[in-house]
């Protein structure tokens, strides 16, 4: 609920959507970089590092399940957590929708994209957590990495075409 505050609050009031008088909604899809750089990070610090420290790890190694279904299972636990607050922040495209003339492909290609950096940064956060024990450590290695991306490709766009920006784009 908070990420769906945050992000109608970004479009409608920090970025004067309605002064603009145009239905375009790439300011929320541009916050979602910074957004996600936090709350995956958030998401995960707790996954292994917890299991680590709190020496619960080899119990776990213990059931008979494969390593790669309990890491395919705290995966697939983080990304719907990161869906429902995708699917939180819809009420502002429908916004948008009724109050202009909004192309819905974008936006779809929008949350999707979104999606998938999420489970990116996902994937990231939880492999950091795996190499800690402590999950503050985790949150905060995986933002300064999650950030860290999320800056790249703007240094990449503003670069521009050019083989700097095309190697930073990469």
């Amino acid at each position: 609920a908070l990420v769906a505050v945050v992000v109608t609050w970004w479009v409608f009031v920090q970025q004067s959507w309605l002064l603009m008088r145009q239905a375009e909604l790439e300011t929320m899809f541009g916050l979602f970089p910074i957004l996600f750089a936090i709350i995956v990070p958030a998401l995960a610090m707790r996954a292994w590092s917890e299991e680590i420290r709190g020496e619960t790890v080899e119990t776990l190694m213990t059931f008979p399940v494969r390593v790669r279904d309990l890491v395919i299972g705290k995966f697939l636990a983080g990304l719907t957590v990161l869906l429902l607050c995708l699917v939180a922040t819809a009420g502002v495209p429908i916004t948008a929708a009724s109050l202009g003339n909004l192309d819905m492909g974008p936006v779809i290609g929008g949350y999707l994209g979104a999606l998938l950096m999420g489970g990116a940064y996902l994937a990231l956060g939880l492999w950091l957590s795996s190499m800690t024990r402590n999950q503050i450590v985790a949150f905060l290695v995986g933002f300064v990495a999650c950030f860290g991306f999320s800056i790249l490709g703007w240094i990449a766009s503003y670069m521009g075409a050019g083989p700097v920006g095309d190697t930073l784009s990469s």
